[in-house]
């Protein structure tokens, strides 16, 4: 579920609402920026994604959406040790006629841990951040 880099929805049929669920577990070496003040820790999360998808003959929509926790055995006394992370996207592509096609792109995250994908951080946060997109075309 990224929703970005592509011209509308890329699916090619129908999915009923389906639901995913996911955990990792991983050691960190430093869970804040500071370069004096290194903190390694190990750390675990869980999520939970929902997906829904509609194909007809001239319409391709998508929606998606995910929340997880991130909790951190060790942090620095200013940070939190559970940190929450939401995101939703939703791609279109229709076609108006045989040659004209209206898409549109969107992206809304509110998140603690970078996503290199989309470029937004190059490094671990301290704290949330929201991060959002929208990419609307019309194609002839």
């Amino acid at each position: 579920m990224q929703g970005l880099g592509k011209s509308g929805s890329d699916i090619t049929e129908s999915s009923p609402l389906s639901v995913s669920v996911g955990a990792e577990f991983g050691y960190v070496t430093n869970t804040n920026t500071s370069s004096k003040n290194e903190i390694d820790s190990l750390f675990s999360g869980g999520g939970i994604g929902v997906f829904y998808a509609l194909a007809t003959e001239t319409t391709r929509f998508d929606i998606g959406g995910n929340l997880s926790g991130l909790y951190y055995e060790n942090t620095a006394p200013y940070q939190d040790d559970v940190y929450w992370n939401t995101r939703i996207s939703a791609n279109l592509g229709h076609k108006l006629s045989k040659r004209t096609t209206l898409t549109n792109n969107m992206l809304a995250a509110y998140e603690v841990e970078p996503d290199y994908v989309i470029g937004a951080s190059t490094a671990l946060r301290n704290d949330h951040y929201i991060y959002g997109t929208e990419i609307p075309a019309i194609s002839d």
